[in-house]
């Protein structure tokens, strides 16, 4: 809706400045007071090597709060391909730290579309 609203506001497609960066996890808020419940990793992927699980509630992004899945994917897709990024993770009621990096967001939608 961001994107949208700008373009019809300002004729500015911020696109270029999302789905830069990837993972390589699946998650939803639903059933999750705050955070983001990871529901699937991706094999080879900066998550998988992290030791990330599903399961997995991830609840803050370089010591900033997650509160839902817009929030996580706002916080990841638009960091830089190669930034290191620390999730913080609820695990069971255990709460610690992981370090990923960044890989580019595996589908390009980052073309501009002529309005």
């Amino acid at each position: 809706m961001t994107n949208l609203k700008r373009v019809l506001e300002d004729g500015e497609d911020l696109r270029p400045t999302f789905w830069k960066s990837w993972l390589g996890f699946s998650h939803s808020s639903v059933r999750v007071e705050k955070g983001s419940k990871v529901r699937g990793i991706k094999e080879g992927t900066p998550a998988e090597k992290a030791g990330i699980d599903k399961g997995d509630v991830i609840t803050g992004v370089n010591g900033k709060q997650v509160e839902s899945f817009q929030d996580l994917e706002r916080m990841i897709t638009t960091s830089e391909v190669g930034e290191i990024l620390t999730l913080t993770i609820d695990r069971n009621g255990t709460e610690g730290d992981v370090r990923c990096e960044t890989v580019p967001y595996p589908v390009e939608y980052r073309k501009k579309v002529e309005w």
